[in-house]
């Protein structure tokens, strides 16, 4: 007997820091779906096939496909078929990758971009945490962040093919 696999890329695992248990086993199924059957670029999948194949339930998910489009891991079109973008996902091999998406784990809950909610690692219930910082007068400066476009131009010119 000839044994199945799906080849995950490398720098898919330097992810996992930031993600959540769900949001990895989502990720890995549509992976799965995508790459594991003839390198499809998209495919439909429904809740209940994301449960049956994870085992997350409903709720996790929701929060975590929520989460992976924010964090632009993933793309869902209306239809509900589901890719993978690697674009963003090869870009983690930049040195300061998660300083410029926003990722940032914290003991054992991951605050996600653009909304800052924070999770559980196990996908639990997304909850809204008051800013607890202290403001001392003084305005920081900002450092301008990045978009996907200019993390690919530059990725494009430090690695020509």
């Amino acid at each position: 007997m000839k044994d199945n696999y799906t080849q995950v890329p490398n720098c898919f695992f330097k992810l996992l820091p930031y993600l959540t248990e769900a949001e990895i086993k989502i990720t890995l199924h549509i992976i799965r779906q995508t790459k594991g059957y003839g390198d499809k670029e998209e495919d439909r999948i429904s809740y209940s096939q994301f449960h049956e194949a994870t085992g997350v339930h409903r709720e996790g998910i929701g929060n975590a496909i929520i989460s992976l489009k924010a964090k632009q891991i993933i793309n869902v079109t209306k239809d509900f078929k589901y890719s993978i973008n690697w674009e963003v996902v090869r870009l983690t091999n930049q040195p300061d990758f998660a300083e410029q998406f926003g990722y940032q784990t914290k003991g054992s809950s991951v605050s996600e971009p653009e909304t800052g909610r924070k999770t559980n690692r196990r996908g639990s219930k997304l909850v809204r945490l008051p800013n607890t910082q202290k403001k001392d007068g003084l305005k920081k400066q900002k450092k301008e962040k990045k978009t996907v476009k200019d993390w690919i131009d530059e990725f494009d010119k430090t690695h020509p093919e």
